[in-house]
């Protein structure tokens, strides 16, 4: 026999052990005598002895006696005669010596023997009573008169040890009490109660004269119950139970013998070993079956921790009846190969067996999470049921299969039900039931979908770690079930089965699921021309993990002879869906063609939610993943895709790697990959048109390749806009594009165009794809965003947005920017970007090119920004801003190389009314063809802040982040006012010794006429006047200085004060 166990757990069992052999080799001693000293101190009872034999006759219903020593020899025999069967007598040992029993001991009622010094059952004693307790823990007379049956220790640490035979009659009870317990004998009580009890401060809890169960109040120090040789109870109850005093020492259950409670009639057996604040070590038999009919009964084996040892046999079976339940109740509870709980294969052997059904609950406590972890495969070919339940989540990481006819698998959370591996229940009437307080995940392609944020907050792509294996669930049986969170499901096991949930009505209503993965090449054949599979949902569709494989859908527009209409067919997997849930589904190697709208999930839906669904294929037009969803939500999904040329028409016209058109939708955690080539209608990466949608972590590396005719394109988002007041705001966060966009106009790398009535928040964003546009019908190209125009309404807040790529026009737009190409925003909105730049080089054959933003009119604010790409454009080009006015510009700055044909400037091109400069800068070195910011023709007066002083400030070479630049130059300029200051001091201490020597006698006169004394005047008031002074001046503060002076100069007249000449020039 053999635990899996730690040192420390080691070295206690060891400890205990020592303790018990102590204990033993205490009481083994010359045979004691007969009880003696016997005094009755409540009820009614007479002692007396005749020979070997001592006989206590009680007339009163309970009777409690104080002995001085209470032991019977070998050949001795104790006669309790009593009332009845339910008569008590109490017998307390008020000496010093221990209670050994050798002989013989009888009553036809109950019998209390109580003895905190300890009490033995030797090898051949018998005991025969209605009922026993042996006990160390003491129960006062007053409570057991009041039959309040709470037993409390002194401390001593005393043993109850059984080698011997103790029987009680049928329905009658068997209690040992102490710190530590220990049973080497036989005890039976048939259709009535065993309880083996560690602990300070026991209560044993009747119902009449029923023993229904145990309650451990107060620990005990190393608390230890034992059963080392057998424990008869059918028809009734066991209970091994320990609670330790101290966690660091725990409390043991430990069982190496046979426990029995079998069913006897309707008379279910239940057996409890439980480890409070510590350890069950269970080997040997636990059987609590039916073999005589009924159905079989319940173990529970519990603790901090449960092992189990290799030779353990549990069962619970019944012949004819139902198989009863094996309850394991951890804190905490892992299956794992090594450094687990239990082993898989082990696990395995309790469940092959078919003589019970096992459930493993984990609970919250004692340093655990309450989480059960499933990490070593398990696996059964009988029909046992299987059950794992936590508090906490429930975590299935290696893979779970059942091939029994009649298998059963149930998974329940409080939290979370994780399925990261396959489960497999392959019977024909196998049985799935998964229950959940938080969510239930199935780790499918779909799982790592979207972005995440690195370590600096940035969005990147979410990848599945490498040796990623993705889990499916499997119900190929054709009469097996499923249930989830109490709601049974359909199963589907064919393409024929899918085509067919609709009722005859057109709708599937209900819950349905894919019960194993469906290769859809046959049924396609034989449906050719098909548009949809299922034409409307209205309920759940669960996937479970399974892929549907190789479909076919086609369709094309017909002629409607009722509405005198050219109507287009959805192509589809399902064509429509309302106030439903699709999750945990992948389609691959789809094939859907039309000249209408097409998507190879979703047609249309309205409030519908969409998670973990992965798609991918090849398409006409239209979109991956939805066609147009109203008020939905879409999570951890994505679509590969290539559409063909001549994609012309998605939902609403639009085309787009995920969804051609979403309204009030909300998409999360989602990205879209492959290339769209578009014809006349444009559209994005991600969603086509967005129309009061919530974006957040979601990417596209889509390339979106149009002609000269394709319009509002993006990388991620083809519109963004609020088309009515009533719309929700838009927001796109920590997203991103990858995609190069193609085009005609009103392109942008990460968004086409923002437009609408509502206010629009973007922020972490960024687009890496290059931009090339070819036409001229909307203003507006740029590296993330090509044009922005609100509406009096809305407004719209851009921060941490960055574009790397390099922005093309060729077919003459105006407002093209590495950034933005054209922003005109509302009349009394709030608009601002901030903390956002651009890198790309920026070429333009139109008006009003720069390198972050080409174009704006209405932009409030622009600040803490800057472009580093080159920029070349017909007109009004700058290499920050090509063309801007009602515009305030603080912080911001760029190092490009500017060129244009006219209005060029190294910050900015061309500066209308209201542009309002603070603390801008551009790279001087940088070779613009107009130093200075723009060429000064080109700004108005009305132009706030540019003067010829202004434009050459802002001159100015840039060395380091923006926030560095500001503290050179406040540094700068608190250098020149100091420098200012003392240049006056100095003129007018100068001033003040000219004077003074103006009054020099005459053999000075010629000194006081080197000093300018003839003309004090031009010194007043204007200390500037003066051009130069040779010499070292010194200053002391405020209140002097000194000077060595070779030469003055004012006023174009020299006074050389060493050659005492005066020299005019």
């Amino acid at each position: 026999m053999h635990f899996s166990q730690s040192s420390s757990m080691q070295c206690r069992r060891t400890r205990i052990a020592v303790a018990i052999s102590a204990a033993l080799a205490a009481f083994v001693s010359p045979s004691f005598a007969a009880p003696t000293g016997g005094v009755v101190t409540s009820g009614s009872a007479s002692i007396s002895q005749s020979g070997s034999v001592t006989s206590v006759a009680q007339s009163s219903q309970k009777a409690a006696i104080n002995w001085q020593s209470f032991s019977i020899a070998p050949t001795e025999t104790v006669n309790f005669n009593q009332p009845n069967a339910a008569a008590i007598t109490l017998n307390r040992v008020v000496g010093n010596e221990r209670s050994v029993i050798e002989g013989t001991l009888n009553a036809n009622g109950r019998i209390f023997l109580i003895n905190s010094n300890g009490v033995l059952f030797t090898q051949g004693s018998s005991v025969n009573t209605a009922g026993l307790v042996a006990s160390t823990l003491n129960l006062s007379d007053a409570d057991f008169e009041q039959g309040n049956y709470v037993f409390q220790g002194n401390g001593s640490g005393a043993s109850v040890i059984n080698l011997g035979t103790l029987t009680a009659d049928e329905g009658g009870y068997i209690a040992l009490l102490g710190d530590t317990v220990s049973n080497q004998g036989v005890i039976a009580a048939t259709k009535g109660t065993v309880a083996l009890a560690a602990g300070e401060k026991i209560t044993l809890n009747f119902n009449g004269d029923s023993l229904l169960s145990v309650t451990l109040d107060e620990g005990a120090l190393s608390a230890l119950v034992e059963n080392k040789q057998a424990i008869y109870a059918d028809g009734g109850k066991v209970f091994l139970t320990a609670k330790a005093a101290d966690e660091v020492l725990g409390s043991q259950v430990n069982n190496t013998g046979i426990v029995q409670a079998r069913t006897l009639g309707d008379l279910k057996g239940e057996i409890v070993a439980y480890a409070y604040g510590g350890t069950a070590n269970i080997g040997g038999t636990l059987d609590a079956s039916a073999p005589d009919g009924g159905d079989g009964g319940f173990i529970e084996t519990s603790g901090d921790k449960v092992r189990f040892a290799d030779d353990l046999l549990v069962t619970t079976k019944a012949v004819s009846g139902i198989t009863g339940e094996w309850l394991i109740d951890p804190d905490g509870y892992t299956i794992a190969a090594s450094g687990g709980d239990i082993t898989g294969a082990q696990l395995a052997s309790f469940l092959a067996a078919d003589t019970t059904s096992l459930t493993i609950r984990s609970t919250l406590g004692s340093g655990s999470d309450g989480a059960l972890n499933v990490n070593d495969a398990v696996s059964w070919t009988s029909n046992a049921k299987f059950t794992l339940e936590a508090t906490g989540d429930v975590n299935v990481n290696a893979a779970i299969t059942a091939t029994g006819n009649s298998a059963g698998l149930t998974l329940t959370a409080g939290e979370d039900v994780n399925v990261n591996a396959d489960i497999t229940l392959s019977g024909s009437n196998a049985a799935l039931a998964m229950n959940y307080g938080g969510h239930y995940n199935i780790l499918t392609p779909a799982t790592y979908s979207g972005a995440i944020a690195d370590a600096n907050g940035n969005p990147v792509a979410n990848s599945a770690p490498r040796g990623t294996e993705y889990a499916s669930i499997t119900l190929s049986g054709a009469n097996a079930s499923l249930k989830i969170n109490g709601s049974n499901y359909r199963l589907i096991h064919s393409m024929d089965q899918l085509a067919a949930i609709d009722d005859e009505t057109g709708t599937a209503a209900g819950y349905f699921a894919l019960a194993q993965s469906l290769d859809a090449t046959a049924w396609s054949t034989a449906n050719l021309g098909q548009a949809v599979v299922v034409s409307n949902l209205d309920g759940v569709f669960e996937g479970l993990g399974n892929t549907i494989s190789n479909l076919t859908l086609s369709a094309q527009s017909y002629y409607d002879p009722v509405n005198d209409v050219v109507a287009n067919s959805v192509v589809a997997l399902i064509a429509s869906a309302t106030s439903s849930s699709i999750s945990h589904l992948s389609i691959v190697n789809a094939n859907l063609t039309s000249d209408a709208s097409t998507a190879i999930l979703l047609g249309s839906g309205t409030d519908v939610a969409i998670s973990n669904v992965a798609v991918q294929g090849t398409l006409s037009q239209g979109a991956g993943l939805v066609g147009v969803m109203e008020r939905g939500s879409i999570a951890n999904s994505h679509a590969a895709i290539e559409m063909g040329e001549g994609g012309t028409a998605g939902a609403a016209g639009k085309v787009a790697g995920l969804v051609a058109r979403a309204t009030g939708t909300t998409i999360t955690k989602s990205h879209s990959a492959g290339t769209i080539q578009m014809g006349l209608n444009g559209g994005g990466g991600l969603i086509g048109t967005a129309n009061g949608v919530s974006v957040e972590y979601a990417y596209s590396s889509v390339d979106m390749l149009g002609t000269r005719s394709t319009d509002l394109v993006g990388g991620l988002i083809g519109t963004l806009t609020s088309e009515t007041m009533s719309d929700a705001a838009n927001s796109v966060r920590n997203s991103f594009a990858t995609g190069d966009v193609e085009g005609g106009s009103g392109l942008g790398g990460l968004i086409g165009s923002v437009e609408g009535r509502r206010p629009v928040v973007i922020d972490n964003v960024y687009a890496t794809g290059n931009v090339h546009a070819m036409g001229s019908t909307y203003d507006g190209v740029g590296g993330l965003i090509g044009r922005v125009s609100l509406n009096s309404t809305s407004s719209v807040a851009i921060s941490n947005a960055h574009a790397y790529g390099n922005v093309v026009s060729v077919g003459g737009a105006v407002g093209v920017g590495g950034l933005i190409g054209d922003f005109s925003g509302a009349t009394n909105g709030s608009n601002i970007v901030v903390n956002s730049h651009a890198t790309g080089d920026v070429s333009s054959n139109g008006t009003g090119t720069g390198g972050l933003i080409g174009k704006t009119t209405r932009l409030t604010l622009l600040d803490q920004s800057y472009a580093t790409g080159n920029v070349s454009g017909a007109g009004r080009v700058g290499g920050l801003i090509g063309w801007t006015a009602r515009t305030t510009v603080t912080n911001s700055y760029s190092t490009g190389l500017a060129t244009g044909t006219s209005e060029v400037g190294g910050s900015i091109g061309y500066a209308a009314t209201g542009t309002v400069l603070d603390n801008v800068f551009f790279n001087a070195a940088g070779g613009s063809e107009a130093l200075g910011g723009w060429d000064i023709r080109y700004a108005p007066p009305e132009a706030s802040g540019l003067t010829p002083e202004a434009l050459s400030d802002i001159s100015y070479y840039l060395d380091g982040t923006i926030e560095q630049v500001l503290a050179q130059r406040a540094e700068q300029a608190a250098a020149v006012a100091e420098a200012a200051r003392l240049a006056q001091l100095a003129a007018a201490e100068l001033m003040r010794f000219s004077e003074e020597a103006a009054g020099i006698g005459s053999t000075q006169a010629s000194n006081a006429a080197r000093n300018g004394a003839t003309n004090p005047q031009r010194f007043t008031g204007d200390p500037t006047a003066m051009a130069s002074v040779e010499g070292n001046l010194v200053l002391f503060g405020e209140d002097g200085f000194s000077a060595n002076l070779n030469r003055i100069e004012i006023d174009g007249v020299v006074y050389d004060l060493t050659e005492e000449e005066k020299k005019a020039e």
